[in-house]
């Protein structure tokens, strides 16, 4: 069929855009003149619609999956046949495939999981009514801005035995994604469906596919013959039991595999539950090809990070709380360096999920801000899109060795700001550094952040010895004037001195200094986490591990 134009009717819908085109056809966007809603028409495929016998097959399978009626499936309204033209009338979703979201790279282990989760839900549904989805992938899976999955695109589906489009032994379904019997041309059941959603785990855990090639064929074999890495090998903060779950869902042998997606159901549910999010399950950890961008960056970036953080957490911890919901949009990288992209997602994400840790506090998820990347989109409209009150945005800039990271947040109702702060950092010129933390160090009452963050980037660099100086001056200062705790602790981490770390934070506990609650967030505490003395802190705090 010739492409449908803007304003152009058929039936009783106008079209208002194009939306997308696959083999399987092209999706429109359009306006129910009668019923006066949006929704999106799906035209068959030409080579489709002039098959008398599949045109009779699809009819007969698109309308079983109006039964279909499920939170997590995408709702068909109609199924449109006449002598011009056959589609299927869909509801219209706002929000993002999850082959979009992933382009930013893997999500938070939580929000995957539950992704897959709710995914595996639709399938129950699907596969009682005994039809098989055969094309499960990121880009079949929507998530709407209220973080709500569909399944869509049920054109390849399969039910009561008869192949949908294609006859018997023709191998269908999108290569990464399927499974080794419809590599080889095989009758697929349900079990294709869970093979296929074990694969969409994997990716969005790791940003990256567990059976690679540079063609179709090298694919194939991949799936047949390879065994992925383990996902707990490549990222850290996974659930060993993941593992086991992905280790059956992708067994090769579909009689090994689960046998019905309602096991799978159980299994996710199981480690969502025993789980207990840690506070920096919102940071997407990054995968072992990644690791090269972050390290020689990561010296230089602690002090904008830590002090956004910090910034951010005691403005809320401390605020009248009038503001019951806020979104931290995805910060813009206004730096003009592709290194800092990775860093100002990593800023958004531990804003998130250090933010979630407050009380009556909404704070939206990953996978809810990231669909705005990369747009120019007013606080008020996000605002309502999201249903918050507030939206904290950041920026990045980077001006020959000056890091600067700004923090604003609006006000939703009015587009009037509420807070702004800024954190400024030299990444190169150690030396001026220095100068600049004796005139703060002469002003200040008490222990500023940059002297106990410049002597852990000191150390980084391996300039030790200007480190110890600063370390010194400031004990030195510290004996006429309070030392607030945390930041003593921030110094001696710095060395990896153990012992003297836990002696500044027990101070900082005795004191009821708050920024303690940052320990668990903070990378430069990472290094505790095998003393048994950390597990005993965070139960102090409040904060332990499960």
């Amino acid at each position: 069929m010739k492409d449908l134009k803007p304003g152009s009717v058929i039936s009783h819908y106008t079209i208002s855009e194009k939306l997308g085109e696959g083999g399987m056809g092209v999706v429109y966007k359009a306006e129910d003149i009668k019923l006066k809603r949006t929704v999106a028409l799906k035209f068959l495929p030409e080579e489709v619609v002039k098959d008398a016998e599949a045109r009779k097959r699809f009819l007969r399978e698109a309308r079983a999956a109006l039964s279909l009626d499920h939170t997590h499936i995408g709702t068909i309204y109609e199924v449109h046949d006449d002598d011009d033209n056959t589609f299927i009338v869909m509801a219209y979703y706002e929000g993002d495939t999850l082959q979009d979201l992933i382009k930013s790279g893997p999500l938070p282990v939580k929000d995957a999981i539950d992704i897959c989760l709710q995914a595996a839900r639709g399938l129950e549904k699907a596969h009682k009514k005994h039809i098989v989805h055969r094309d499960i992938k990121p880009s079949n899976i929507l998530l709407t801005g209220e973080g709500q999955v569909k399944i869509i695109d049920f054109g390849l589906a399969k039910g009561d035995g008869k192949t949908m489009l294609t006859k018997e032994g023709t191998t269908l379904g999108t290569a990464q994604f399927m499974s080794p019997e419809q590599a080889q041309g095989q009758e697929a059941d349900q079990r294709t469906d869970i093979w296929s959603l074990g694969v969409v785990l994997y990716t969005l855990l790791t940003g990256q596919l567990p059976f690679q090639g540079d063609y179709e064929q090298a694919i194939m074999y991949a799936i047949l013959n390879e065994t992925p890495e383990p996902v707990t090998g490549l990222r850290t903060g996974i659930p060993i039991a993941v593992d086991h779950i992905l280790e059956k869902a992708m067994a090769k042998d579909p009689a090994e595999r689960y046998q019905h997606i309602e096991d799978m159901i159980v299994d996710l549910a199981k480690v969502i539950k025993n789980r207990k999010e840690e506070s920096t399950s919102g940071q997407s950890i990054p995968v072992r090809r990644k690791q090269k961008i972050v390290v020689p960056l990561f010296a230089g970036i602690l002090v904008p990070f830590l002090v956004c953080l910090a910034a951010v957490y005691f403005f809320f911890l401390r605020s009248n709380r009038t503001i019951d919901s806020v979104a931290i949009m995805p910060f813009v990288n206004e730096s003009g360096n592709p290194d800092l992209e990775y860093l100002s997602d990593g800023i958004t994400e531990n804003l998130i999920s250090t933010l979630a840790l407050l009380e009556d506090l909404k704070v939206m998820s990953r996978y809810s801000v990231f669909r705005y990347k990369g747009k120019d989109i007013e606080p008020k409209s996000i605002g309502e899109e999201l249903n918050v009150r507030a939206v904290l945005l950041g920026r990045i800039v980077q001006r020959d060795d000056d890091l600067t990271v700004s923090l604003e947040l609006v006000d939703t109702k009015d587009d009037h700001q509420i807070w702004g702060a800024m954190s400024y950092n030299m990444m190169g010129e150690y030396s001026q550094a220095l100068d600049r933390l004796d005139l703060i160090q002469e002003k200040a009452r008490n222990w500023s952040p940059w002297m106990a963050e410049r002597i852990y980037t000191l150390v980084a660099v391996g300039r030790n010895a200007e480190a110890e100086e600063v370390l010194e001056r400031i004990l030195n200062k510290a004996e006429k004037q309070y030392v607030e705790p945390y930041f003593g602790a921030v110094a001696y981490a710095g060395f990896k001195n153990i012992d003297k770390t836990f002696e500044w934070l027990d101070k900082a506990l005795a004191q009821r200094n708050l920024r303690i609650m940052l320990v668990k967030v903070d990378p430069k505490m990472a290094f505790l986490r095998n003393d048994p003395r950390y597990a005993a802190l965070l139960k102090k705090i409040g904060l332990e591990e499960t």
